[in-house]
């Protein structure tokens, strides 16, 4: 995959790595505070720096803890979401001149992914969770998985979920 060259910047200047549901990330805060969630100890919230490019995609996922998105630069980002109980919604997250959100909260519980609304583009954000961040929390879903809770967004499913091996 040919990356845009402020992406290639980004990557470097911040120490970026491969993130497993897609895009890069790097993890830039930890609260030195901690909380009690079911049997394990968490920072009280977390931080990471988060860019996808081009087609690249955040596949489907869902954390326990609520998850705030924050846009620095590039591209819109479009957040799609499965709420249980409500369905299928979705945010456009950018910059705060346009239509979009410069940031959004994703409550915990909530199955999301994300791409880019340019292709051609970027997007450098930033995600705080609280409580923190720990993968014990995460859970990554399969397109068969989703399809079948949500059949009628199965060509979404299967373009956000463009990661699976």
């Amino acid at each position: 995959m040919k990356l845009n060259k402020r992406s290639e910047y980004l990557i470097a200047h911040h120490n970026l790595i491969r993130h497993i549901e897609g895009g890069y990330y790097s993890r830039t805060y930890e609260n030195k505070r901690t909380i009690k969630v079911d049997q394990s100890i968490r920072p009280l919230s977390t931080g990471i720096i988060y860019l996808l490019d081009g087609n690249d995609t955040s596949s489907f996922h869902r954390l326990k803890s609520d998850e705030l998105w924050c846009f620095h630069e590039g591209s819109e980002l479009i957040l799609h979401m499965f709420i249980e109980n409500e369905g299928y919604s979705y945010i456009e997250l950018g910059p705060s001149c346009t239509n979009t959100q410069p940031q959004c909260l994703i409550p915990g519980g909530t199955i999301f992914g994300a791409e880019l609304k340019d292709k051609s583009s970027y997007t450098f954000v930033s995600c705080f969770v609280s409580p923190g961040f720990d993968f014990e929390d995460y859970m990554l879903f399969s397109s068969d998985q989703l399809i079948k809770m949500y059949p009628d967004y199965d060509t979404l499913i299967e373009r956000i979920n463009q990661h699976e091996s």
